[in-house]
């Protein structure tokens, strides 16, 4: 479920693993049919991880 991918990311975000965040976040775009507006989330917080670095 990208969904819960993309929360696993925020987790590993606010954790500061930044690495496993987007370990998760790829996960949840490599799932098939994803949800605009869920896909829309995924991008905004890989912004974020690359802004923060």
């Amino acid at each position: 479920d990208p969904e819960l991918f993309l929360h696993l990311g925020e987790i590993y975000h606010a954790l500061k693993k930044d690495a496993k965040a987007r370990e998760y976040l790829n996960k949840a775009l490599a799932v098939k049919d994803v949800d605009p507006d869920i896909k829309a989330k995924i991008e905004a917080k890989f912004k974020l991880l690359d802004t923060e670095r």
